[in-house]
């Protein structure tokens, strides 16, 4: 997983490097290796990549848990249907099936689980 620092350091480096292909000069001040970068300008990139990368990690939990939520449906579904769905189903895949549909309903119920 990537630090705030990290990233801001990546975005510093590539901004710098790609700018004059863009016909942007940038401020001599800023214009400097990371380690050169003036601390207030350094701390402000951190900042900000640090709030991008909350921002992207809270948007990938929801999606997460909107994929888990979906799958706790299918399995509990084909948990629920296992007979009359496949019958030519094992007892064995049929109990797989519904321990994992039990597995991911607790999961998800479960405090701090995906809703």
């Amino acid at each position: 997983m990537i630090h705030a620092e990290e990233l801001a350091r990546l975005f510093h480096e590539s901004y710098e490097r790609l700018a004059p292909a863009y016909g942007y000069q940038t401020r001599k001040e800023s214009a400097v290796a990371w380690q050169e970068v003036p601390a207030n300008n350094k701390q402000l990139m951190i900042a900000v990549a640090g709030e991008v990368l909350q921002l992207l990690r809270q948007q990938e939990q929801a999606a997460i848990a909107a994929n888990l939520a979906r799958f706790c449906e299918v399995a509990a579904l084909a948990a629920r249907y296992a007979d009359a769905l496949h019958s030519d189903l094992c007892e064995q895949d049929k109990m797989q099936i519904l321990l994992c549909a039990r597995y991911l309903a607790r999961k998800r119920d479960a405090p701090g689980g995906h809703k």
